[in-house]
């Protein structure tokens, strides 16, 4: 991330800089709303749904079985009940090590991100793919993506807040793993999920403003 020098100790970033990058993600996140509400990615939308399926049977998958296992665990992490425990155990991680503020900053990011999501699924009431497209079961609306959202804020900001640039790259791959399982198992667009996406590279750009542009990290 622009601004994260070497050496292992606290370093500034600009907090501007982390400002305007969280507006140009969130200039980029009205986009996609736009996108998805008027119709503007269907296209894309049913080609990332279609992409690995059977043309003649929107259930049947055209690649390996184990695929949608792996699809379902990377989904399962994603979800509340594996990610929040995740979140509560990283925290205590940071607070324990001496990155108390780092702590306190990955707390408020994570819990506020998920007291936005419903109000923000309310106030865009997108529909979720057909049942027929779905290999597991979801109701709830669709944009953005929870998961996506969830996980865009949780992985990357740990491992940023952990000062090892493995863990900030790992925790990017799972965000991105996660958001893709989504679609691969027919319960998100891919407008959803790079809905949410954006939003919790935002919401992570706006957490380390708020921070004065100070954590640690490679």
């Amino acid at each position: 991330m622009a601004g994260i020098g070497s050496g292992g100790g606290r370093l500034t970033r600009p907090a501007p800089l982390a400002w305007t990058a969280a507006l140009l993600l969130l200039g980029l996140f009205a986009l996609d709303a736009w996108a998805a509400l008027s119709g503007a990615s269907d296209r894309v939308d049913h080609f990332a749904l279609m992409w690995l399926r059977d043309p003649g049977d929107a259930r049947s998958l055209i690649v390996p079985r184990w695929t949608l296992q792996g699809a379902i665990l990377f989904t399962d992490i994603g979800g509340a009940a594996i990610r929040a425990p995740l979140a509560v155990a990283g925290a205590i991680g940071l607070y324990v090590s001496g990155r108390r503020r780092e702590a306190i900053a990955f707390t408020l990011a994570v819990a506020s991100a998920a007291i936005a999501l419903p109000l923000l699924k309310v106030l865009f009431g997108r529909a979720r793919p057909d049942a027929v497209w779905q290999l597991v079961t979801e109701n709830k609306a669709s944009f953005p993506s929870g998961h996506a959202l969830g996980a865009a804020v949780t992985f990357p900001l740990l491992g940023l807040f952990t000062g090892r640039g493995w863990a900030l790259w790992a925790g990017v791959a799972l965000a991105l793993a996660i958001g893709l399982s989504r679609v691969f198992l027919g319960v998100h667009w891919l407008s959803d999920v790079a809905g949410g996406w954006l939003l919790g590279a935002a919401w992570i750009c706006a957490t380390l403003a708020v921070m004065g542009g100070r954590g640690r990290g490679n």
